[in-house]
Formats: structure tokens, sequence, C-alpha cells
């Protein structure tokens, strides 16, 4: 069984290219910081992101599966919009590259 450590570290590379895509597309919010996370309960690591518009921050946290796993009740739609289409996005594309190569 891998420590929680160990989980965080094997999830860390999808997890920076799901973060990089996000800030780098999301132009209306700022990505104040973020944090890697261990969910005991999913035996899963996460991701807690916190994004800035103009005075306000709000929290959201993701899995290496693209999946939101918490999002701060006051967050705006158009926030969580934009997260939702940017990770369904990041994982089309990765199936269409795997699809490309088996073919």
């Amino acid at each position: 069984m891998k420590s929680e450590q160990q989980v965080i570290e094997s999830n860390a590379a999808i997890l920076d290219y799901i973060t990089i895509r996000l800030e780098r597309e999301i132009a209306n919010y700022e990505l104040m910081h973020y944090e890697d996370l261990y969910d005991e309960e999913n035996d899963d690591a996460t991701r807690h992101l916190v994004w800035n518009h103009g005075t306000s921050n709000y929290s959201i946290v993701i899995t290496p599966e693209g999946m939101i796993r918490y999002a701060d009740p006051e967050i705006p739609q158009n926030l969580t919009i934009q997260i939702t289409n940017k990770i369904n996005h990041v994982l089309h594309e990765t199936w269409e590259k795997c699809i490309m190569e088996i073919q």
C-alpha cells in the first residue's frame, strides 16, 4: 500500500498539467495558490486551488481524474463552468492522443 506522500507524488504530474492549463486559459480570475492534499476517505490525491477575482477568493478541490471534490459555496457559477469546461477539454485532448496512438 502506498503512503500518503507516494499517492500525492504519483498524481502530481497530471495535477500539474491540469493546473497549468487552468491558469493559462482562465483569464478573468487569478490563481493565487494551490496545494496538494491527501484524501483519506478515497485514498487519493487532490489539489486545492484558490482563485481570486477583485477582493474575493474562491476555493475548489480537484482530483487527477478531473472530478471536482469540493467547491466553495460562494464560488461564482462562471468560474465553476470555466474550470469544468477546461478540465473536460484537457481530458478530451488526452483521449484523442491515445486513440490516435492505437490506430
